[in-house]
């Protein structure tokens, strides 16, 4: 899915990282948060609820697909309150609620989702 390079940069920058995080005392949690910038305190509860959010509408798409638009949908709602950098979140449950759309036969509702979920993926990739 990802070129070569793609995992070499990243691996790169990890170890970069946790080099610096070593030689310098700092975490590697501080390094990444310097990287990529703040979180808002709303940011932060975002983050920490975002992954129940998630888990309830990948999990109703499996066993419950008639009531996954609604939990899909507010997955939605937490990732929106993600900070900027949190993109692929954002598009995960996008597509997931674009999903649940398909499954319940609303086509016309999941094209949009789907468009949204592939242009906030493809924000900074070009």
């Amino acid at each position: 899915m990802f070129p070569n390079s793609y995992f070499q940069r990243s691996t790169g920058l990890i170890l970069a990282l946790l080099l610096c995080s070593n030689v310098f005392g700092q975490t590697l949690a501080d390094e990444i948060q310097k990287i990529l910038g703040p979180e808002t305190a709303e940011q932060k509860q975002a983050s920490q609820t975002y992954q129940t959010a998630e888990f309830e509408c990948r999990r109703s798409l499996e066993s419950a697909p008639q009531s996954a638009i609604a939990k899909c949908d507010a997955a939605v709602a937490v990732a929106r309150q993600l900070a900027p950098q949190r993109r692929i979140e954002r598009s995960e449950v996008l597509s997931m609620l674009a999903q649940a759309f398909l499954l319940n036969r609303r086509f016309a509702e999941a094209l949009p989702k789907i468009e949204e979920a592939i242009e906030i993926r493809s924000m900074g990739t070009a």
